[in-house]
This record gives structure tokens, sequence and C-alpha cells, in this order.
């Protein structure tokens, strides 16, 4: 909620004459998607669906950002970047997707990007390569950091369980 808050302020300042269009995107569709998500948590349908619900929720998110990029005004529109980086820096470290789900979410929004920029924004040529570049480039290293987060941690899962079974087979030994 805090982001959402920041990031309203920063519409104000930066776009005033679209500012309401924004908060009605930020405040009316994202904060909604986030807020029920977070609810969602507490549900006991919660672990089994997790990954689809969060892979749900920041895709539309990411949606949202895409809209506020792709409506900002020309020389404003890079501001409106660093919201798609952050919903890639949250998918592949926050938020505890498996690499999979984490890897087919974020690159389904950056080929939305990539289309909606290329087919329907008439954006000059050399900023669409310079976005898309950018996003593949943190893409790929978003993949990277969340295979290996997801292989370290199973990793220790495997030790720990490796260890407990030794520990049975050695308090039989003893008894």
């Amino acid at each position: 909620a805090f982001l959402f808050v920041t990031y309203a302020l920063f519409d104000a300042l930066f776009v005033p004459e679209r500012k309401y269009l924004f908060w009605a995107i930020r405040w009316g569709v994202a904060f909604p998607i986030t807020a029920a998500v977070w609810a969602f948590t507490y549900s006991r349908y919660a672990a089994r669906c997790m990954q689809p619900a969060l892979s749900a929720a920041t895709m539309l998110t990411g949606l949202t950002f895409i809209a506020m990029y792709l409506l900002a005004p020309a020389d404003k529109q890079f501001a409106y970047l660093g919201g798609l980086v952050q919903i890639l820096f949250a998918i592949y470290t926050l938020l505890r997707f498996r690499f999979v789900w984490a890897a087919a979410t974020f690159t389904t929004l950056l080929f939305i990007f990539t289309a909606l920029a290329l087919f329907v924004s008439g954006l000059p040529p050399d900023r669409l390569i310079s976005a898309t570049a950018f996003l593949f480039g943190n893409n790929f290293l978003g993949m990277l950091a969340c295979y290996a987060i997801e292989h370290y941690t199973r990793h220790n899962f495997f030790l720990s369980r490796q260890l407990e079974s030794k520990k049975r087979r050695l308090g039989v030994v003893i008894r």
C-alpha cells in the first residue's frame, strides 16, 4: 500500500494532466488485485492455488503498468518502465514463485509490452528497441536469480531430509 500511495504522488507531480486516469488504473485495478491476493493467502485454498493466483494477479498488475507506460506522454514514459521492472523483481525474487510460473508470467508480460509498443503506441524505433532490450536483459537476470533461489532451496531441503534420516537411523542404533 505504501508504494501505491508513493506512486500516486509521483503521478500527481510527474503527469498532472493524466493523474486521474492513472489513479483510476492504480487504485481501481492494481490495488484491488493486490488486496484480493493478500486476502486470498488467508483462505484454505491458498496452498493449492497460490502459484496460479499470484501469476494472474501479477499479470494484471503488470498490464496496468504497461497501460500507464503507453498512456504517459512520450517524454515521461521512461519513468513508468520502472514499474514493470519492479513487477519483474517481485515475481522473480520476493513472491516465491516457482521458476516455471515466474518465467512464464513475466515473459508473457514482456511479449505483451513489446506487441503493444510496436503496434499500438507508435513509439520511436530507438525507444522501442531500448525499452525492449532493457526488459529482456532484466528478464534474463531475473530468471537466473529465480532459478538459483529455487535450486538452492531444493538443495537445502534435500540435505535437511537426509540429515533427519541419518539422525533417525542413528537413534535406532544407539537404543
